[in-house]
Parts: C-alpha cells; structure tokens; sequence
C-alpha cells in the first residue's frame, strides 16, 4: 500500500460510527493514517477544495444530500479521487449502483471487520492508482501489477490469461510463461468450479451482468501441485479495443483462516476451562447454603449468599466478553427466521416488570400493530431488548420506561426511552464503546460490566440495522434502533453463502429446493387474503416437517419457500423435492383451493450448477 501516511475524508453523520472508523484507522498496523471527518456534503466539498486527500469514506445518506448524488458531487469536485461508499442497508444493488456510477467500493455497515475495512481501503488505492497509470503508460501499469501484494490475474472474454503478475507466479505456483494463453478455469480453479465459470462469461457477454463482479468473493483455488486453498477474489470488467477483459487481484486466506480458527479455539478453551469449575463451584456453595452438609449459622449464609453472588457475576462478565469477542470476530451466526418483534419486546417488558415495579417505575408500551413479522434471529434480539432495558432500569430512578415498535416502509423503528438521569454530552460519543460505564458508582447497588450497549449496537448492526442515542443530562434517554425489512430471498441467499463456505470447508455438496406458488398475483385479485394466508403458513410447517433431521435451514416468505439440504446429492433432492411436493398438493387440496393454486418447484446444487449464493439465487428464480 502506502509507505507515507494516507490521508482521508471521511463524510459521515452518524458519531458513533465516526468513533468506530477513527478507532479502526488508529489501531491499522499496516499502514498509517490521517482522517478529516466531515459531517455534511457541504462541508466535504469545501475541505476538498482546501486540501488534497488520498481516499474519501462516503455514507450516500446525509443530512443535506442523499443517495448517488452525493457520489455524483463527490466525484465532480474531484474526479480523480477514489472514493468508497459506506451503507447501512441491505440491499446489495445500491453498492453495485455506486460502483457503476464510479465508487471503487463499498461496505456495508456492521459487516465489516478490520481486516475487510483494510483490504477494502487497500483495494480502492490500488485500483485508482492502476487507473491514473493507464491514463499515462502501459509500462507504468505493468509496473504496478507486478509490484502488487496480492495476484492479479486476467483474462480475455474467452476466459484466456491475457496477465499474470509475479505474485501470481508464487501464489498458485505456474510461472508467467506456462499459463499465458490458458484458460483460467483450467489453471486456478478446481474442477467443480469450472462449468459455473464458463456459464458465468457466457451470461455476462449477453447481458452485461454478473453474480461475482465488483464484488469481494471467497472460493478455493487450485494449486499447481493440486492442493486446494481459500482466496479472496475481487473481479471487474474493463472494456478494452473491442472485447470485454475480465481483472481481478486474488488474496490467499489460507492465514487468515488459520488465525481465525486459533481465536475460535482460544474462546472455545476460556468458554469451557472458566464455566466448569464456576458452576462447579455455584453447586458446591449453593449446597453448602441450603444446608445439605450440615447447618450454617445466619453469619456463614450472609458470607455464602454473597460468594454464590459474586459467582453469578463472574460468569455474566465471562458470557458477556465471549459475545464481544464473537462480535468483533464476525463470528455471530444469525438465525434469522419470520418472527414478531412486538411480541419479543412484550416479554422482555413481561420479565423486567417485577424490577421495574420494585424501584416505583412503570413501562410503558407504544405498539401500533398487535403483531409486525420481520425476519430476524429471535434470540439475540430479546438480547438487544435486554441490555437496553437493565440499561434504562439501572440509570432511571422515578418516572417510566417506554418500549415502542413502529413500522416504515422500509424498516422496523423500535425505542427504548426513560425519564432517568440522562447522558452528558461530552459522554454521548462514547456510549457504545466496550467498558464505558456513566455514572459508576461505588460500593453497593447496580453494577455492570460496560459491555451490554457495545453488545447491543454489534447485533443491530449484525442484522445490517442502525442503533443511535438520544440524551440530556437529568432528562432521561432513549435509544433508537432500526432494523431493514429483508426479503426471503435476501434471507435465503445469506443461508446460502453460509452453507456454501462449509461445503467448501468439508469438500461436500448442498442441495437447494424451490417451491412457489404460481401467478400469485393474479391470485390475490381472485381470492380473500385469509384462505391465502392460511395455507401459505400450513405449507411452511410442512415444509420444515418434510426436511427435518436433513435440514440447514427452511424459509417461508410470502408465496415462495426455500429449503437448503447439507451434504445432500442431486438424486436424494429430487426425491426429497418431489415428496414435500406431495405433500404440498395434498395440503392444498384439503384447503379446497386445488382448482386455482399451483406449484411449482426446482431443485439446484452446489458445486454442479453455481459456485456462489449469486448464482444459484438466479438460477432459482429464473423461469
């Protein structure tokens, strides 16, 4: 990368993710950075006319401008600076779209460890930089793909090596000469992948799109001495004479991978060495307590009741520093099902209630809708909910607590406020950093370990959602949360990456059924809403019924219902696919509808038709 410092503009309204980024570009080892932080488009443009920047960190949601016409600005201003778009929604297609309007890159908020924020600005420098070289020389360009820390590799709209730099040469061990002229799929990549590839060029030339382009893909490589090892690719398209050429810079994981795998075993260890010998030592104290060894006096239950305490605590400490850990990591796996928000904030409030009653307090409930289903993972949601009322309970002395759920068009709105002593605000940029604890005080009373509202912020962001803070001191506080409605098919495609990584990890296969209902449209302009309901939801109990013991995961959204099969061959699918399917008939014909509802189901697998989430998501929905 750079040797000098790199200096950046980062323009972001959101503080609590300015801290977030000024924290991961102090702590960067690699290189060293400066930042400028700009909270409005206005003023970014009047800092870029006052001096010159190497990279600029753009949120396309400001409060004076949004969407790509704060790119478009960015870019006129200064046309010649790369520039990486920062999101907090789901949808992929707005990075894509920035990326075709003249972003290097884009990242999507609170998926993004530090080593993907680095590579991410790594990735961006360098490709600008290839391009301000092609404007001047192609020697000079030679020279910047030789010199690169990672392969690059590129090919003709025939899948020929048309470049292979020399890490290239290192990486997959081929030299220069023996694979120029070569196909790609035949060099680098293993066999399963290589019908996918052909497929994937062949779908591009006809319609200029692709499920892997500018985009960061993980997939194994071949080896000249056939062993298969993890990479990290980036490819883009470049137009060059009259034919497409396809680039791409290739990162080996296979240390990344093993780091991983050493921090995963470190915290399986402190998991399973520190929990033991506490609920060890709980059974033991809670017996000695309840007089199983022999009477205690009221001095000895006083001293017992306090240790069996401090046990308690001890491992909420641990439980809590394993959640940040896996949150840091990237290691929180969300199992994301249709599940209502409202009735999770219900009996959180249920459960906080005698607390809240013993301090004089009252929670209040603002629920518009008795029940509002978004796909999200119900566990660590009731966690959210959790920390953010002990939050509220410990802070807030008289008066309420107000929990609301509100729907928008786009996301779920949900708010925790109290009437309790509020947050200075000096202190309100710090609120979600690990071991901040406001108004400690010492001796007896409410104790925390600093981690709750850090943990909070982690699996909103988790889910791609928002979370913000609003507080004056000796008024109160309320923290706002925003969760993105996803489709099942957004839903689905996650499950589906997440399987495709263990398939490649075990060098097994996965099976993906489809089954929708057809003209759903139409249907709906036919039919009552409450028949339909009904059997879309006795079909998605059937569903999960037909793959049980089998299953990864099974997903109903609407009239479409998806059902991933681990380690499962093509033929066994089919049976399976053509089972439920039955099933489905059955069902539909004991609702009476069989005269105007109708199937249809598709069976695809990993690696024989797609190697990525991408691909095999197209060939499902396509007709």
């Amino acid at each position: 990368m750079h040797n000098s410092k790199i200096h950046i503009l980062v323009i972001e309204d959101d503080p609590a993710y300015m801290n977030l980024l000024k924290l991961r570009l102090a702590a960067e080892r690699k290189a060293v950075f400066s930042a400028v932080f700009a909270a409005t488009l206005q003023k970014a443009l009047e800092r870029l006319k006052q001096e010159p920047f190497d990279l600029v960190l753009l949120d396309l949601f400001l409060p004076d401008s949004s969407g790509l016409d704060s790119l478009e600005a960015v870019r006129k201003q200064s046309p010649h600076l790369p520039v990486v778009i920062l999101t907090a929604l789901p949808d992929e297609d707005v990075g894509l779209q920035a990326v075709k309007s003249g972003a290097q890159d884009y990242l999507i908020k609170g998926e993004v460890d530090p080593h993907m924020f680095f590579r991410v600005i790594q990735y961006a420098l360098e490709r600008k930089r290839m391009e301000a070289y092609l404007r001047n020389s192609e020697e000079r360009t030679r020279l910047i793909i030789e010199t690169a820390n990672d392969a690059f590799v590129a090919m003709d709209s025939s899948g020929l090596i048309v470049e292979w730099n020399r890490r290239a040469e290192l990486m997959f061990g081929w030299p220069r000469s023996s694979v120029i002229g070569k196909t790609v799929a035949d060099v680098i990549l293993p066999p399963q992948h290589r019908e996918a590839h052909q497929e994937g060029i062949k779908h591009f030339l006809a319609s200029g799109e692709g499920p892997i382009l500018n985009r960061r893909v993980e997939l194994n490589a071949l080896h000249k001495d056939g062993r298969e090892f993890p990479v990290e690719l980036t490819v883009w398209p470049a137009y060059s004479g009259d034919e497409y050429r396809f680039n791409a810079f290739i990162h080996d994981i296979s240390g990344d991978r093993k780091l991983q795998q050493m921090k995963d075993e470190f915290v399986s260890t402190i998991s399973h060495e520190l929990r033991t010998p506490m609920t060890i030592i709980r059974e033991g104290v809670l017996q000695v307590l309840e007089g199983l060894h022999g009477e205690t006096t009221e001095n000895q239950k006083k001293f017992l009741t306090m240790t069996l305490g401090g046990v308690d605590r001890l491992k909420h400490i641990i439980d809590r520093l394993l959640d940040i850990s896996k949150l840091e990591s990237g290691r929180v796996l969300l199992d994301k099902e249709l599940s209502d928000i409202v009735q999770i904030a219900r009996e959180v409030n249920a459960a906080f209630l005698p607390r809240a009653q013993a301090k004089g307090l009252e929670i209040r409930e603002i629920f518009p809708a008795d029940s509002l289903r978004v796909y999200l993972d119900k566990n660590k949601m009731i966690q959210v909910f959790t920390n953010l009322m002990d939050n509220a309970l410990k802070f807030t002395d008289k008066g309420f607590i107000e929990v609301s759920v509100l729907d928008g068009p786009q996301s779920v709105e949900c708010r925790v406020r109290d009437t309790g002593r509020g947050i200075p605000k000096d202190d309100l940029g710090r609120v979600f950093s690990k071991f901040e604890q406001f108004d400690r005080q010492m001796g007896p009373g409410e104790k925390g370990t600093g981690l709750g509202l850090a943990i909070a912020k982690g699996l909103v962001e988790s889910h791609r959602g928002k979370i913000k803070v609003e507080s004056r001191a000796g008024e109160g506080t309320q923290f706002i949360f925003f969760l993105p409605k996803h489709s099942v098919d957004d839903i689905f495609k996650e499950y589906l990456a997440r399987g495709i990584r263990a398939a490649l990890t075990e060098k097994a296969c996965l099976s993906v059924l489809l089954f929708e209902v057809q003209d759903y449209d139409s249907l709906l302009t036919k039919m009552a809403p409450a028949p339909i309901d009904h059997l879309l939801k006795e079909l998605g109990k059937k569903l999960k019924e037909g793959v049980r013991q089998r299953v990864d995961t099974a997903l109903e959204g609407g009239h479409r219902f998806y059902a991933g099969l681990p380690s499962t061959r093509r033929e066994t699918a089919d049976f399976i696919s053509k089972r439920i399917r039955q099933v489905f008939d059955e069902t539909i014909k004991k609702e009476g509808l069989s005269d105007v509802v109708r199937i249809r189901s598709k069976v695809i697998g990993f690696p024989e038709d797609g190697h990525t989430a991408e691909e095999l998501m197209f060939l499902l929905r396509a007709v």
